[in-house]
């Protein structure tokens, strides 16, 4: 069995080698690469912890350079700085000299479309630490990653660890600024005077769709209370010159929502069973006028992201258990469809995302 075994990786890497093909293709290939995944994260994450993006924007090239300023052996440096070239993260231009690539640019701190944060909140201590419970959780426990791990909800751990907060708050709004700008770019609010962005956050959505459409007189955040009071004291909306046409408003979008001619959810119902998802369309739906549009970006399995999709479905089974979860398209459709409303048109973002369009049915 084994002899045999052996026979077939030997005639499966000749053959491909035969025919000039990518050995990565083979299925043991395919399957290896698992093995490395888990050490790949952990380099990426000491590579964003240590901010060597920004060390080496700043003109410092060499590992011998980087680890004088970082006080990191040269020799260890050089191994993680080769590794992310392997990730598409640094080139190496010549023996020891690396710069960074278009992906590399993206764990600048200074970048303004930066994921460094994401990174650090993804791969650190605290999700490592939740996703240690994986096995718990899947196996049937009524708990989350956060209460198996802290004994309390990600609310309260939000509240009892103010760095995490602080980096969770960063993460979540630097992705949501990525995928918002992609959204912008395919929802069409022609005709649409007034719009409700429901569970908004910071409201950088509904900046970017004022800037686009003049004619969007009025755009409402509506969200939890403490995260209104943040978004309120923020200065983006003055900064994109949109204040003026912008209101947050404290609310419960599973009691009651303002009257509006458009309403979006962006990455919101995936935080929700179907029970509540029913239940707050229905609320929509009820407080609305006719011909209302119904907007909802959020991820979808399908083909096209269906791998990373259903990675933020474990994702969520493991952080918000058991509430969340990811539905291919043809599922938020039914659901669509129980609460009152047509599903009009699917488009694909530039992003991550997919953008669906309602009309009352």
């Amino acid at each position: 069995s084994t002899q045999r075994h052996g026979e077939f990786v030997v005639a499966e890497h000749s053959k491909f080698a035969r025919h000039n093909m990518d050995p990565t293709s083979t299925p043991t290939m395919r399957v290896s690469r698992f093995l490395s995944s888990h050490w790949t994260q952990c380099a990426v994450y000491q590579f964003a912890k240590m901010n060597l993006a920004d060390e080496v924007q700043s003109g410092l090239h060499t590992s011998s350079a980087l680890g004088a300023k970082i006080g990191v052996a040269p020799d260890n440096l050089y191994r993680l700085l080769r590794s992310m070239t392997h990730q598409k993260l640094l080139v190496e231009t010549s023996k020891d000299h690396f710069e960074l690539t278009p992906d590399g640019e993206l764990l600048l701190s200074t970048h303004p479309l930066s994921l460094r944060d994401n990174i650090l909140l993804a791969c650190g201590p605290v999700h490592m630490g939740i996703w240690s419970h994986f096995d718990t959780i899947f196996k049937g426990s009524d708990k989350s990653g956060y209460e198996l791990q802290f004994g309390m909800g990600m609310a309260q751990y939000l509240q009892s660890d103010p760095e995490y907060s602080q980096l969770f708050k960063r993460a979540m709004t630097n992705f949501s600024d990525h995928q918002s700008r992609a959204v912008v770019e395919v929802m069409d609010l022609s005709g649409v005077d007034r719009l409700v962005d429901v569970a908004g956050g910071q409201g950088f959505l509904s900046f970017c769709l004022l800037q686009k459409y003049p004619e969007l007189h009025a755009a409402v955040v509506l969200d939890r209370p403490p995260v209104i009071a943040s978004a309120a004291e923020a200065k983006t909306a003055h900064t994109m010159g949109v204040a003026d046409r912008v209101t947050f408003e404290a609310g419960d979008m599973f009691v009651t929502v303002p009257t509006a001619r458009a309403y979006v959810f962006k990455l919101v119902l995936h935080d929700f069973n179907d029970e509540q998802v029913l239940n707050i369309l229905r609320v929509v739906h009820r407080d609305s006028a006719e011909g209302v549009r119904l907007f909802v970006a959020d991820f979808f399995l399908d083909e096209t992201n269906g791998a990373f999709t259903a990675g933020v479905d474990l994702h969520l089974m493991v952080l918000h258990h058991p509430a969340g979860c990811q539905r291919t398209p043809q599922e938020f459709e039914a659901l669509l469809n129980a609460s009152g409303w047509k599903l009009a048109k699917t488009e694909r973002t530039s992003g991550v995302l997919t953008l669906m369009e309602a009309h009352k049915a």
